[in-house]
């Protein structure tokens, strides 16, 4: 709880990922992915309810083993490769009737498993403690690299800019500012989540995410990179 606000995490892992086999249940450090994410929730004293959200009754199994709470199992069709994560949570609050017990909703996820208690801490305080004005904060990175909006087709092996827009020859420092959601870390109230379906809402602000965090697990090659990642920062 923080200033009177009660506060729920959801997890959400499911078994059937594409890139890597077993994503959730991969292992770094002795633990799997979904270790961290649990981990993380319970050390930022702030969360007065972690909940699992999965299909798998292995990942469910160590997941209570951790200390998160569920259930229930998520229904197969609530489980698919283009099911959203908003649907996901909307059903979960709707079946344990979470907007009537909790103000605020936070979501992690087990394929950013670098974000830690002190950014979930340092996320809440900002848009429950001293935010007056936002509903929802989402983690950000800084993606100002020159040209990265600019889009190409390929034709007879030859670039051709699919809009007129300017060619930057400028230093990356000089360039205007912008940013990218990076999947850190999510916290929204309740009922705007449920009005909006979104975590990006009328009134939403951000944290901003040091830049080894970035990286969410799709592939092998993200995996052996966030591997790297947490061995040099000491995560345990």
């Amino acid at each position: 709880m923080l200033i009177g606000k009660r506060i729920c995490c959801i997890i959400t892992a499911r078994k059937n990922s594409k890139g890597i086999k077993n994503k959730n249940l991969k292992i770094i450090n002795g633990k799997p992915l979904i270790y961290y994410p649990i981990r993380a929730a319970i050390n930022s004293k702030f969360i007065d309810k972690i909940l699992f959200n999965s299909d798998s009754l292995e990942m469910i199994k160590k997941a209570k083993s951790y200390g998160a709470e569920v259930s229930f199992i998520r229904p197969k069709k609530l489980a698919l490769s283009k099911t959203k994560s908003v649907e996901v949570l909307i059903h979960h609050i709707k079946k344990e009737r979470l907007d009537k017990n909790f103000d605020y909703l936070i979501l992690l996820e087990p394929t950013s498993p670098l974000t830690t208690s002190t950014d979930i801490k340092l996320a809440s305080k900002k848009l429950i403690k001293k935010n007056k004005v936002a509903d929802s904060l989402v983690s950000v990175s800084d993606g100002t690299i020159p040209n990265s909006n600019l889009k190409f087709e390929i034709r007879k092996n030859l670039l051709f800019t699919l809009e007129k827009k300017k060619f930057y020859t400028s230093r990356r420092q000089d360039m205007p500012k912008n940013y990218f959601i990076d999947g850190s870390l999510y916290i929204t109230k309740i009922k705007t989540l449920m009005k909006s379906k979104s975590f990006i809402q009328k009134k939403t602000t951000y944290i901003k995410m040091e830049k080894h965090k970035n990286f969410q697990i799709d592939d092998e090659i993200d995996f052996e990179i966030v591997k790297f990642l947490m061995k040099k920062f000491k995560y345990r």
